[in-house]
């Protein structure tokens, strides 16, 4: 209920003082993800990225690791690791049988190819994006990366395009 009531680092101290005890249970992973949780909360993407790791590399087919693998990705996006980050968010939808977590990974790779200035990527990234998942609340985002990929690729008609059909749908 600490979590809840966000107070990370106080839940975050008695998740720790719970380790030892744990330790040796199928419930270490749980543990390592609220912990997790508590830093991500705090934004500490490093420390929220070992607990991620953690969990992932105990190899067991712990139930939330497409889950598990996508906010590590995040974690590696909020430090700048743009190729991990692609990585594990490319790897979290391939794994992942949850289409609402799909459709963020897929989302966050056109983000990060973007951030890597891979724009033709990106661009194609977002199109597809857009293709799979039409009307969906993320679709505003989506085109105004598209447009933004047509503009750092000189292509500001088109550009302008994007950003009029974004303003004529809001």
């Amino acid at each position: 209920s600490l979590v809840y009531l966000k107070d990370y680092k106080t839940a975050l101290a008695k998740f720790q003082g719970l380790e030892d005890r744990f330790s040796q249970t199928d419930f270490l992973p749980d543990l390592y993800f609220w912990e997790a949780e508590c830093y991500f909360q705090m934004e500490q993407y490093l420390e929220a990225g070992d607990k991620y790791t953690a969990i992932l590399a105990r190899g067991d087919n712990y139930s939330f690791n497409p889950l598990v693998r996508y906010l590590q990705a995040w974690c590696l996006f909020q430090q700048k690791d743009y190729e991990k980050a692609l990585s594990g968010f490319l790897e979290a939808a391939n794994q992942a049988k949850d289409s609402a977590l799909q459709k963020l990974c897929r989302f966050q790779a056109a983000e990060t190819l973007f951030r890597m200035g891979h724009f033709l990527d990106a661009q194609a990234a977002y199109q597809k994006f857009l293709d799979l998942y039409p009307g969906d609340y993320l679709e505003a985002a989506a085109r105004y990366g598209l447009g933004w990929t047509f503009e750092k690729l000189g292509n500001q008609a088109s550009a302008a395009e994007i950003y009029e059909l974004i303003l004529n749908e809001n």
